[in-house]
Order: structure tokens, then sequence, then C-alpha cells
């Protein structure tokens, strides 16, 4: 599926984005894996052993990064989580 959905991104996207490599969100090229892993049984099961009953998908991204390829520059979706060790507008420098 991975392989499927980068074989279908145009080339000036490897070349835009060294860096990070590939990263393609699953609904660009939508593959029916993503429906099977996303509802995959024994998965929702483990998640709501853990008190996720009712678990929701907010995104998904095939990435794949070359190696040796450029440093992946740094990102924080700390913004998303509502907790106070997740987020800071001050620089921890």
């Amino acid at each position: 599926m991975s392989q499927w959905m980068i074989d279908q991104e145009e080339p000036e996207h490897f070349e835009n984005n060294r860096s990070q490599g590939c990263i393609i969100p699953y609904f660009k090229f939508p593959h029916p894996t993503f429906s099977q892993l996303i509802t995959y049984p024994e998965a929702l099961a483990a998640l709501a052993k853990l008190g996720f009953e009712d678990p929701k998908v907010w995104s998904g991204y095939v990435i794949s990064k070359p190696a040796y390829s450029p440093q992946l520059y740094w990102h924080q979706d700390g913004v998303l989580w509502d907790h106070p060790i997740s987020y800071s507008h001050n620089s921890i420098s």
C-alpha cells in the first residue's frame, strides 16, 4: 500500500520535499487497505482494553524518508493535546 501511494506521487514532490521525504495524506491517493487498517478488529479491541471505546480517525500519512537524505526539521504537534506539558508559546532555550 505504501509503495503504491508513493508511486502515484509526482517526481516534483520528492525534489521539493527532500528533507522530509515523501509525506502523503491517506486521502490523496485512496487505497482500500487504509479502511481495513483503521477498522482492524484486533486493533480496535486493544484500544478498547485501554479505555478507548470509540476511537476516531483524525488523519493519516504515508511517510517515506530515503536513506542518506538531509536531516528532517523538527516539528511539534503538541498544540493538539490538552495537557500543560504538551505545548508552550515560550521557547525551551
